[in-house]
């Protein structure tokens, strides 16, 4: 039986497939090859952020009093979170505004497991402007256009969306159903 890569368009043999029972065909959509080298591309991509922080903190004199508490192995907690952004990041043709970043949460201190967040770019860009209109809010204008436009374009679950932006899954459905942030 053969099967076509819905990634390099190619057709293969149905051993070049991991196996899916979720799908019809019983098959993964692309074949191992193409799987294997997204996977090398999220991979080195992830292990780039962890050796930037990792530079940043032993070579830039702003961070010399905030030494990194954390190893390579502990950081893999936020892989999850990396991937489902990447995915997004990749889907959108690399568009830099969804690429994945590693963010201090609070600026003052330094690179701890519980003061790392991965958000977008984008979002790391506007993080000071958050909580302008409303000081209660987690989210700004940009983000909330950014969660409808990845809900119209992208098969993303309202709880995938979520867990990118550190909110709730009934956020999300209320901000694509426009109950609020309607001015948006």
């Amino acid at each position: 039986m053969n099967k076509k890569c819905s990634k390099c368009k190619v057709e293969k043999s149905s051993t070049d497939f991991s196996k899916n029972k979720g799908s019809k065909s019983g098959l993964f959509a692309h074949c191992k090859v193409c799987v294997q080298s997204y996977n090398r591309v999220l991979d080195r991509h992830f292990r780039r952020g962890y050796v930037t922080i990792d530079y940043r903190v032993k070579h830039d004199l702003r961070y010399q009093d905030r030494a990194l508490t954390f190893t390579w192995d502990q950081f893999q907690i936020f892989k999850p979170a990396y991937k489902l952004l990447h995915e997004a990041w990749v889907r959108s043709a690399y568009a830099r505004a969804l690429c994945p970043s590693i963010d201090r949460i609070d600026n003052l201190r330094g690179y701890e497991l519980d003061n790392i967040q991965i958000i977008t770019q984008s979002e790391n860009a506007r993080k000071d402007r958050q909580g302008t209109d409303c000081h209660t809010s987690k989210l700004v204008a940009f983000q909330v256009e950014t969660i409808r436009w990845l809900s119209k374009h992208y098969d993303f679950t309202q709880y995938e969306i979520a867990r990118m932006f550190g909110v709730g899954q009934a956020c999300v459905g209320d901000i694509i159903n426009r109950k609020t942030w309607k001015h948006i």
